[in-house]
């Protein structure tokens, strides 16, 4: 199998053992996977941003994720 990494902010020192390069590694050694990053599947930083900052609900994230998705054409590739 493989895990798929969509998050914005995939390497920075927030991430502790969950940067990139650490994650690889454990989904590798403890599970066998494969570590892929996929940026393609992130949500963008403004739209995270609004989220947390509660200026939006999650169902209005929902729908600007869906919406970032479709304008990327996603699903196709």
């Amino acid at each position: 199998g493989t895990l798929v990494d969509v998050r914005v902010h995939h390497s920075s020192q927030l991430a502790g053992f969950t940067r990139s390069a650490d994650l690889g590694f454990f989904a590798r050694e403890l599970s066998g996977l494969r570590y892929h990053i996929e940026p393609l599947l992130a949500p963008d930083a403004e739209m995270m941003r609004r989220y947390r900052a509660g200026a939006i609900d999650w169902v209005a994230y929902a729908t600007l994720y869906a919406e970032a998705l479709d304008a990327r054409d996603a699903a196709k590739r």
